[in-house]
């Protein structure tokens, strides 16, 4: 069961305009005057081929700190993907093909932030009471906004279609300095341990923005990044970093999170993938 309910924008969900800076690099989009912040690196997706490039052999999930070893750069919490990343197809002695499957900007796997906000749920007073904020530009959410292809193998007529589809997006959308959004609400125990894949009608995106009703910590998944930003209490943070199956650094407040800001790998020329 998809546990968001649109919900149009009000007066209490300023709270988040006022906490942004459309001139920052990370408080355009992340809220100020929280006490820590953590920065999460979604897993890529490594994936052998044989030789004619269709079949595939194997998959391996990866870490970009182990990207960065491969490729001989540094791993440290304001790394940039295409300062790290591998060339995109590569072949070994046998003529398989190595594809490297790079981090979608705004596709936070769903997985993802569901487990933050498991992480996160003990350190709100409001863990029954959770908003989230989808862009308005994100077509699926909309009639006509996007394509879907249903296949139906079975014996007599085809079902109805699911709704894809909320009428509701007419409600009053959220602006904030760089986008506006479309609010949801949600129980966030049914965000935690329900099924992502029915999360927006079934979709397949995560939120852009995820917070509790008392404010006490942020979830924010940007359009452009490829990683996903928490802030929080120090306690919340601490959670997220002290969490061994994800791949997670601790980054002071006003950070550079733009392609420009990792100061230590240079920009590499072989790099087939574009800085963002």
């Amino acid at each position: 069961m998809d546990p968001f309910l649109a919900t149009p924008a009000s007066d209490d969900d300023r709270w988040l305009a006022d906490r942004l800076d459309s001139n920052d690099a990370m408080h355009c989009v992340v809220p100020r005057r929280f006490e820590a912040y953590a920065r999460v690196f979604p897993p890529v997706h490594r994936r052998r081929f044989d030789p004619d490039g269709w079949a595939m052999i194997d998959e391996q999930r990866m870490s970009w700190a182990q990207i960065a070893d491969e490729t001989g750069t540094v791993a440290h919490p304001l790394m940039q993907w295409d300062r790290i990343a591998p060339s995109s197809e590569e072949r070994d002695g046998a003529g398989r093909v190595t594809s490297t499957a790079e981090p979608q900007p705004g596709w936070a796997p769903v997985e993802l932030v569901q487990q933050l906000v498991r992480l996160l749920l003990p350190h709100t007073s409001t863990p029954d009471a959770v908003v989230a904020g989808m862009w308005e530009g994100y077509g699926e959410l909309r009639e006509g906004g996007s394509w879907q292809i249903l296949l139906w193998a079975g014996d007599g007529p085809a079902p109805e279609p699911p709704p894809r589809t909320y009428p509701e997006l007419a409600y009053p959308t959220l602006a904030l300095p760089q986008r506006s959004h479309h609010l949801f609400t949600a129980d966030g125990r049914a965000v935690a341990t329900g099924d992502p894949a029915e999360w927006f009608t079934g979709i397949g995106r995560a939120p852009s923005l995820v917070w509790p009703h008392d404010r006490s910590w942020t979830i924010v998944s940007e359009v452009d990044w490829d990683t996903v930003v928490v802030a929080g209490s120090r306690a919340a943070i601490d959670a997220v970093l002290a969490d061994d199956t994800l791949e997670t650094a601790e980054i002071p407040a006003g950070a550079d999170l733009s392609s420009l800001g990792d100061r230590i790998n240079p920009a590499r020329t072989d790099n087939p993938s574009p800085p963002r």
